[in-house]
């Protein structure tokens, strides 16, 4: 990881912040003012970009002067991977939720179609193109989340006798993931007739692997192509 930010020279941000009163860390309620600039920062980079987030513009939606948004965090790559680090804590705890819902599949496939969500990931992706401290943290996180859906998508398959040699979930985790996000980048571009059809394809491929709440039992479906054979 890189060295901490504040020790940066070409950080000219914080070397021209004036001398001022800083809040203190250990006072009460300094958690509460971080995760306000944290909600400031993601509100600022969905409407404008991430090109948009600079310590102004968090400041004024975060109703406090720029130098204190440095104090919390001492330059943007900071605050860039503080939001990719809540994040990952966010999508783990909603992942873990609809996995263990009553129709996992069906929930994980809902949770990748969160416009919010592959909004700012999205942002900060483009965003790691240009910072290589925001881009490791990415490759980082990304790869522990990426190995948590795999390992409980896998165990989901096996447990609905899917051939997880013919079908790995590392497949179905990209697909799924690959598509909504398309589907969500695309959607202010293009028709979303074509999108409407490719979600309810894949939702009926996915009724097809899955119990419902809605039968109440596991449909039959015309192919056994997704299940292992008989003979193993």
């Amino acid at each position: 990881m890189p060295q901490p930010p504040g020790k940066r020279a070409n950080d000219a941000s914080v070397a021209c912040a004036p001398a001022m009163t800083r809040p203190s860390k250990n006072r009460p309620g300094a958690e509460a003012r971080r995760e306000l600039v944290l909600d400031a920062a993601e509100k600022v980079m969905l409407e404008k970009g991430y090109a948009g987030v600079t310590s102004r513009s968090v400041g004024e939606a975060a109703g406090m002067a720029a130098p204190h948004i440095h104090y919390y965090f001492p330059t943007l790559d900071d605050l860039f991977i503080a939001l990719l680090r809540r994040g990952l804590e966010r999508s783990t705890e909603r992942f873990a939720e609809a996995i263990q819902s009553p129709e996992p599949l069906h929930a994980v496939w809902a949770m990748y179609l969160d416009r919010r969500g592959t909004s700012l990931t999205g942002e900060l992706v483009a965003l790691s193109n240009h910072r290589p401290a925001v881009r490791e943290a990415l490759a980082e996180i990304s790869d522990r989340f990426n190995n948590l859906q795999v390992s409980r998508i896998g165990s989901v398959l096996d447990g609905y006798g899917v051939d997880t040699k013919r079908f790995p979930p590392d497949l179905v985790v990209l697909a799924l993931g690959g598509i909504s996000r398309s589907i969500i980048r695309e959607e202010a571009m293009t028709s979303s007739r074509s999108h409407r059809h490719a979600i309810a394809a894949i939702e009926r491929l996915i009724d097809e692997i899955e119990p419902t709440q809605r039968t109440g039992k596991r449909q039959v479906r015309a192919s056994r192509r997704l299940t292992k054979s008989e003979g193993g």
